[in-house]
């Protein structure tokens, strides 16, 4: 083998003649690569396959003349854009086009921006400068965005727009679900010009909760809020038993009484359920409140809480001081202050406490908390950030 090898070398190499030849063709091999690989390219390939679909249309002149081979650039250099996507998509504001379907020569769909203007990537993402498939649309060494898909293409302009806007439903809604549902009262989202986004809810204070509610109720509301508020948008965080008893001790331990937002009333309301259905209808309470009737369906507006199981929750002197006087136990109350009489207020609350269910606490049996229950309850009121959401004004003692 080694005297195949050095006899292959002496004629190919053999004096100064046959190397400059050798080297020569060699030279001119790799020379004739570049240009080869060029002309085999996928933009070209595409290009190619662009003038196939025009070819035969009635507007292929018009088609022709607007054709730029080679590839094509947009640079923006203020937003930090190099798009050469346009090199393979070469009919996106050919209008003309409409019928074709086929990636990559359709026409970009009607949009309030001018494509030479903004470019591709400042809305699609990907790699913009690259000129093959593979490396503009997927995630590479450069870059590690890859194309974003079209379900998730109205997320671009929330980069720039704030405000609501009419081509962008699922933005709209996801922005609305993120404050109406308070997921920014823990997770921070940056807005485009530098604020955060705030949260439109109200989540209620649990500094007075003795006052309005039993240690049973926030026991079982813990553990699973929506058995009780089918609407609630408050996380189930599956504590166990004894994490729910704890926090439970702790929020009843912690309370302190607001002076006047309980009343026992000598007034009587009227015995007939039809009195009191009346009087909440004629008070519009379902224009703010849901309630989930016989048949399953949730029957209300979604500004207040759901009152399906209010009885299994109020305390009924609670409940009776709410109705006379809602900013009494919460000032910033959205509520309106109605100004019932005692007997309207008896039979309100009446109604109200009947929507009950007796299920709901019924295996939820509590025995007086401990010092080290208390204490261990306040500890997981703040692993759990329950203070990003509710009030709750810590007293000293505990």
């Amino acid at each position: 083998m080694k005297e195949i090898f050095t006899s292959l070398w002496r004629r190919m190499f053999g004096d100064s003649v046959r190397a400059f030849g050798v080297v020569s063709l060699i030279f001119l091999a790799s020379m004739a690569i570049a240009p080869s690989k060029n002309f085999f390219s996928e933009w070209r390939h595409y290009q190619r396959g662009y003038q196939g679909v025009i070819r035969n249309r009635s507007e292929a002149n018009t088609l022709r003349r607007h054709f730029q081979g080679g590839i094509q650039q947009i640079w923006l250099p203020e937003m930090g854009v190099v798009d050469r996507c346009t090199s393979c998509h070469m009919g996106l504001k050919e209008a003309g086009l409409a019928d074709v379907s086929t990636q990559p020569y359709r026409p970009h769909p009607v949009i309030p921006h001018k494509l030479d203007q903004f470019g591709c990537t400042v809305c699609h993402r990907g790699q913009g400068a690259a000129t093959t498939v593979e490396e503009a649309h997927n995630s590479m060494l450069a870059s590690e965005q890859p194309i974003l898909p079209a379900k998730y293409i109205e997320s671009s302009c929330g980069e720039c727009h704030r405000r609501p806007l009419p081509g962008t439903p699922q933005l709209n809604q996801g922005r609305g679900l993120l404050s109406r549902e308070g997921c920014v009262h823990c997770h921070t989202v940056k807005l485009p010009d530098g604020s955060t986004m705030k949260a439109t809810d109200d989540p209620p204070s649990l500094s007075h909760i003795a006052d309005k509610t039993t240690r049973e109720w926030i026991f079982a509301w813990l553990k699973d809020p929506q058995a009780y508020a089918v609407t609630s948008t408050m996380p189930n965080f599956k504590l166990s038993d004894d994490d729910a008893r704890d926090i439970s001790a702790f929020l009843i331990a912690n309370s302190t009484p607001v002076q006047g937002d309980t009343v026992t009333l000598s007034v009587k309301g009227s015995a007939d359920p039809a009195t009191g259905a009346s009087l909440y209808g004629e008070s519009f309470c379902a224009s703010c409140h849901v309630v989930q009737n016989a048949a399953g369906n949730m029957v209300g507006g979604d500004i207040g809480p759901e009152l399906t199981r209010v009885g299994s929750k109020v305390k009924p002197e609670w409940l009776q001081a709410w109705l006379r006087n809602p900013r009494v136990y919460d000032p910033g109350t959205g509520m309106s202050h109605y100004r019932f009489n005692d007997g309207q207020i008896a039979t309100l609350s009446g109604f109200l406490l009947a929507k009950a269910d007796s299920d709901l606490l019924a295996n939820v049996h509590l025995d007086p908390a401990t010092p080290e229950q208390t204490k261990h309850g306040k500890r997981l009121v703040s692993d759990y950030g329950c203070t990003s959401c509710h009030e709750i004004a810590l007293r000293s003692s505990l």
